[in-house]
């Protein structure tokens, strides 16, 4: 077990610091350690920091947890979300305050369409002078590959409708890439999940295999018996919590 410092509110962006916040779990060691960026899940719309379930990540298995607020639905447009993501990424690559050996991107729902969207749409990470494989690897945890359905309502739109644009992670999948241009990461979703969200995923993870990219280091996983998210608040028969302890496994897989 390693004892964790906790360090809140640190502000990642001075221009909005009421939205921009990140609270930063560190377990102490005094060697580098993985840090997981987690984004939180509530329809790009609600949602807090506070929401992730992910102590077992840091008090088990030693990763360091970062946890972002962003700017929300009314108040934000489409793409500032992305855009505070991205900074916030930037911000933690440049974080002075603690050693880290790699950082891991990811995200539940809302977060996980965050994650996708900056693993596959180069100019997010860009703008900020960085580009999809400056990570170590992505979580990307139920979210929507195609147009998310907030964005959708943005445009004036039924929110149920299916869209494939400059919006959304799979319209980038137009090729078969470089191996090297492309990240290891993982796609999390339930058996019972929101309506046309497993068949999306799947469609998601088909199209990338389909396109010949290196599925040696991407990865899917279905948790059955579970609605939208379901298990990230639920514990595996040895104790810890689903979610904390699945993405430990990726991370430290792909931990140099």
């Amino acid at each position: 077990m390693y004892t964790v410092k906790k360090t809140e509110g640190i502000v990642y962006d001075a221009r909005y610091p009421k939205d921009c916040l990140i609270d930063l779990w560190m377990p102490e060691t005094d060697s580098p350690v993985p840090l997981f960026l987690y984004f939180h899940g509530g329809g790009l719309e609600a949602g807090k920091r506070t929401d992730a379930p992910l102590m077992d990540m840091v008090t088990h298995w030693g990763i360091a947890v970062a946890t972002a607020d962003y700017r929300m639905y009314p108040g934000a447009k489409y793409p500032e979300f992305l855009e505070d993501a991205a900074a916030c990424v930037r911000f933690m690559k440049e974080y002075k305050e603690a050693a880290f050996s790699g950082i891991f991107v990811g995200g539940s729902s809302a977060g996980g369409y965050i994650s996708m969207m900056l693993c596959f749409a180069p100019q997010f990470l860009a703008a900020v002078g960085m580009k999809p494989t400056d990570i170590a690897g992505y979580v990307h945890d139920a979210g929507q590959p195609t147009v998310h359905f907030n964005v959708l309502r943005e445009r004036g739109m039924d929110s149920r409708s299916i869209r494939v644009d400059e919006a959304c992670p799979i319209y980038y999948t137009d090729h078969t890439p470089d191996p090297a241009d492309v990240p290891p990461m993982i796609f999390f979703y339930a058996d019972n999940d929101m309506p046309c969200r497993p068949e999306q995923t799947e469609m998601f993870y088909a199209t990338l295999k389909y396109l010949r990219y290196p599925m040696d280091r991407i990865h899917i996983k279905r948790f059955d018996g579970f609605n939208h998210c379901g298990y990230n608040f639920q514990n595996n028969t040895e104790g810890f919590n689903i979610l904390s302890a699945e993405s430990a496994a990726f991370i430290l897989k792909y931990s140099k």
